[in-house]
């Protein structure tokens, strides 16, 4: 008997309801493939069983962790020792497939329709720089399943590239700028591009950070025991958005922000760690405005960072500090109540929102579709959009800050693609690009950094996969630490 009849005699033991689940399932491997890339299975796990019983009594499938259909256990037959999907997670997971293989097929649609590949979108998203629209975002969100390692890569390119520019930029800062044009340019993209794939590395939250863990930890094992891929390679998750926030764009740095509380849990330790470190100004604020993010966004983690925000910020020492950084108190003192779970002046910050939003309307020429006589018709998820996507540097201009802090609980409940703009608004308030920008952006860094070049950090020694886990265990590293860290 071939495999694929026994399976589907087997089928005989489920209602007609439950049989057509199944074989939908086993028609639909793009479907199958989704659902599992959903699951981030533990090395052991060699087989799993899916409920195909809304009670979780039978009959479930029986599957390989490849996805290979083995057969269909009768209901109450055992299960022990199994990797259990129960039908209501697989259902949310086939829920979220199904939009994913959506997603997908638009992305196709418009690749036949255009001629481009994914690598001319990736291309493209570079060369967009800072006018990036919603939709073509949403169409490299699509393609995020199926490239988080190239995205990834291409992260630590655009890194690689931005240090290795910075030397040469920065001498012809004292001469002509004229004809290093085209460099200040691939500059400012390469900034803006690591902003772009780091948020769509984490838009779905620890979807995919299990194969992100490995790619760090083999890099980790390549790269030198100095270098830029090292500062970068940290093997932390916080590595994936401080390359972009430590340039001190300040639509840059929200939408780090965003990720980091997109992330939640996996980042609480490494940067409670930074916070309570207070080296610098800029690790400071990555980690404060992160946690507090993450707070808003999980509330089963609220208590734990408000106690820590509010018991490490509220030291002479941290005050001190903050003062030397010309923090406002202003920032300091609405995060910290934020936190600490008391009300937001909503009515409040949509006016003051729509109110900012409409001075940058004003002078341009905007979409037909959209009629705006006064601020308070400009829609508040619009306004927000707005007013996270104006200009500013918060290294330069430390009072930048209010604006961010103030846009906190915005970034605590919306999705990815809301940080981006329609690309009708694009078209209308973007101008021509002035190398000026990019000039700045220079400037600013080299004034904080000196040398324009980050620190190296020095790895500790290395942890292997296989190797006994530090902790104590009697584990290995990998059966232990380092799925945590995962």
């Amino acid at each position: 008997m071939g495999h694929a009849t026994h399976f589907l005699q087997r089928l005989q033991r489920s209602t007609a309801a439950q049989a057509e689940r199944a074989l939908q399932l086993y028609n639909n491997p793009a479907l199958v493939e989704q659902i599992l890339d959903q699951l981030h299975l533990d090395e052991s796990v060699d087989r799993m069983v899916w409920s195909l019983d809304e009670h979780d009594q039978g009959p479930y499938l029986l599957l390989t962790r490849e996805g290979g259909f083995v057969t269909c256990l009768a209901k109450n037959m055992a299960i022990e020792g199994l990797y259990i999907v129960n039908y209501s997670r697989l259902i949310a997971l086939w829920e979220k497939a199904q939009s994913r293989l959506e997603k997908l097929q638009h992305v196709r649609e418009w690749q036949e329709q255009t001629g481009n590949s994914w690598q001319d979108l990736l291309s493209m998203m570079t060369a967009k720089g800072d006018d990036l629209s919603r939709e073509m975002f949403q169409r490299l969100v699509a393609l995020q399943p199926v490239l988080r390692v190239q995205m990834l890569s291409q992260l630590l390119q655009r890194f690689e590239e931005l240090l290795q520019l910075q030397p040469s930029l920065t001498t012809s800062l004292q001469s002509s700028r004229d004809s290093s044009q085209d460099l200040y340019r691939h500059y400012w993209n390469d900034v803006w591009s690591m902003s772009h794939l780091s948020t769509l590395l984490v838009h779905e939250g620890h979807a995919g950070l299990g194969e992100l863990q490995e790619f760090f930890t083999l890099l980790q094992e390549q790269a030198p025991s100095e270098g830029p891929t090292e500062v970068l390679v940290l093997g932390q998750p916080t590595s994936l958005f401080w390359p972009s926030f430590r340039q001190g764009l300040v639509p840059i740095a929200l939408r780090a922000i965003w990720g980091m509380g997109r992330l939640g849990k996996p980042l609480v330790a490494p940067l409670k760690h930074h916070l309570q470190v207070m080296d610098s100004f800029l690790t400071w604020n990555m980690s404060f405005l992160g946690l507090s993010c993450i707070a808003l966004r999980h509330n089963k983690l609220q208590k734990e960072i408000a106690k820590t925000l509010y018991s490490q910020m509220t030291k002479p020492a941290s005050l001190a500090m903050l003062q030397q950084w010309n923090v406002p108190e202003g920032a300091l003192a609405f995060t910290l109540a934020l936190v600490q779970g008391e009300s937001v002046p909503k009515a409040q910050l949509r006016q003051q929102f729509q109110t900012t939003a409409m001075g940058m309307l004003q002078g341009h020429e905007l979409p037909e579709d959209f009629q705006c006589s006064q601020a308070t018709d400009i829609p508040e998820d619009l306004a927000c959009s707005l007013v996270c996507n104006a200009s500013g540097n918060w290294i330069k201009e430390p009072g930048e800050l209010m604006r961010m802090t103030s846009l906190l609980p915005w970034l605590a409940q919306v999705e990815a693609p809301q940080l981006y703009l329609p690309e009708s608004f694009i078209a209308s308030l973007s101008a021509a690009w002035n190398v000026n920008s990019a000039v700045e952006l220079l400037e600013t860094h080299q004034s904080y950094y000196g040398s324009g070049a980050p620190q190296t950090v020095r790895k500790e020694p290395r942890v292997g996969r296989n190797d006994p886990c530090p902790c104590g265990s009697g584990k290995k590293y990998k059966k232990c630490c380092m799925r945590t860290s995962s």
